[in-house]
């Protein structure tokens, strides 16, 4: 079974209408249809659509006579992806339906382009919903998969406002290496244990892997054209988003010094990656004394923040 989200919490929902258009560019998303070979007359499916997103960029592609079919567990999100398709005037061309990842209700071969965007983070078994999108779509038609690739190490990066880099250490350097590769670990392990909440926010390189596995071809990986630049004397919004991030970090320098249930929850997966509990208590000491610096210079406006969008973009053709 495919874990469900519960969309109940009005922030929650706030964040998935917010930051999927701040995920790529307009003109990047023009450049994603013409690399899906999009025209007239194309029919789209859409697997963990949400409210969809990805239908409503690319069905302008394929119109007047292309279709879109947008595919969820959440019936509430459904609901408000076919109010959205209403109030813009084209839900003949846009369904949504229920539907799981592992068992799309589809024929066989329905479809010229499948699509997903970050679904396979949140599955324990990324490949068979890969396998179960490779088999709605024709011979022949595309299989595109956007997924989170976040990278502890170099995500975002920081600088001094004279450009110069900050004065990171090798141990620093080689702890952050150490948490991401321990987290990794942890993630693959835990697939492994349905007790577990899962979600894998780095996977997105590995699906190539899946790509593969489920018989695609002609593959190729791009990375999200998305980055974000924040120079001192920030803006408002600037400002206003930097006192949001330093509250974050403020709030799990908190957490770790209480040992809450984040912290708590840190450590087991660490250590489900291959660290001892000393060690892993010890390397996320040492990278949060660098958030705690990071977090009094972006309070005082010393520090330029270069982050990029974190997404690759994977398409594959299905041959024959």
């Amino acid at each position: 079974m495919v874990r469900r989200a519960d969309w109940s919490k009005k922030r929650r929902l706030h964040n998935l209408r917010r930051d999927r258009p701040d995920i790529y560019n307009e003109d990047y998303l023009e450049l994603l249809a013409r690399r899906l070979e999009l025209r007239n007359g194309m029919s789209l499916a859409d697997v963990g659509c949400g409210l969809g997103f990805l239908g409503f960029q690319f069905i302008e592609s394929v119109l007047p006579d292309g279709s879109y079919v947008g595919y969820d567990v959440n019936p509430e999100l459904l609901r408000m992806a076919r109010a959205d398709a209403r109030k813009v005037g084209i839900s003949s061309a846009m369904q949504f339906r229920k539907g799981e990842a592992y068992d799309i209700p589809a024929r066989t071969g329905r479809f010229d382009v499948t699509m997903c965007q970050t679904l396979l983070m949140h599955l324990r078994e990324p490949w068979r919903a890969v396998k179960e999108m490779n088999r709605i779509t024709r011979s022949g038609g595309f299989v595109m998969a956007l997924e989170s690739a976040w990278n502890r190490i170099l995500n975002p990066m920081y600088f001094l406002e004279d450009g110069s880099h900050l004065d990171l250490s090798p141990q620093l350097v080689g702890d952050m290496a150490a948490l991401a590769w321990a987290a990794q670990r942890g993630y693959d392990r835990r697939r492994k244990d349905a007790r577990k909440t899962w979600m894998d926010t780095s996977g997105g390189w590995r699906v190539p892997i899946w790509f593969r596995r489920a018989g695609l071809a002609d593959l190729k990986t791009y990375i999200g054209d998305r980055w974000w630049v924040t120079l001192p004397p920030y803006s408002d919004s600037e400002r206003l988003n930097t006192e949001k991030f330093v509250k974050l970090i403020r709030k799990w320098l908190t957490d770790i010094e209480r040992a809450g249930k984040g912290y708590r929850e840190t450590i087991e997966l660490l250590c489900a990656g291959g660290l001892s509990r000393r060690h892993a208590k010890t390397i996320i000491k040492r990278v949060d004394e660098y958030h705690e610096l990071i977090a009094d210079l972006l309070e005082h406006e010393k520090v330029v923040t270069v982050q990029m969008a974190k997404v690759y973009i994977t398409i594959g053709r299905k041959p024959g």
